[in-house]
């Protein structure tokens, strides 16, 4: 699905990743400053999340449709990141490791 700014609402950032590759992005607003959305090429792929429990930390979701998707460690916990970014870094190899599956 197209970014649509308009239903987005006033962005406080649009930060471009060149580190994780071209066309990477983070979005978010002004009203909610703990998610995140994850955009490639202006269409959504994902989006980060902070914690809302005691051990803090962002947590990356792969996606939008049911069942809802999330990257987990070894025992299915969900991954804590330290930030949004290093949150969109993991989508990103997500993505890619689900691409290369034959």
């Amino acid at each position: 699905m197209p970014v649509d700014q308009r239903r987005l609402g006033p962005t406080t950032f649009a930060t471009l990743l060149p580190e994780i590759g071209p066309g990477w992005e983070i979005r978010g607003w002004i009203d909610q400053d703990d998610v995140c959305l994850v955009a490639r090429d202006d269409r959504l792929v994902g989006w980060t999340e902070a914690a809302r429990d005691s051990l803090g930390g962002w947590i990356a979701f792969v996606g939008f449709g049911e069942p809802l998707t999330y990257l987990v460690d070894t025992q299915d916990r969900p991954i804590r990141h330290p930030d949004a970014r290093t949150a969109t870094r993991s989508i990103a190899l997500a993505l890619r490791q689900d691409s290369t599956r034959t």
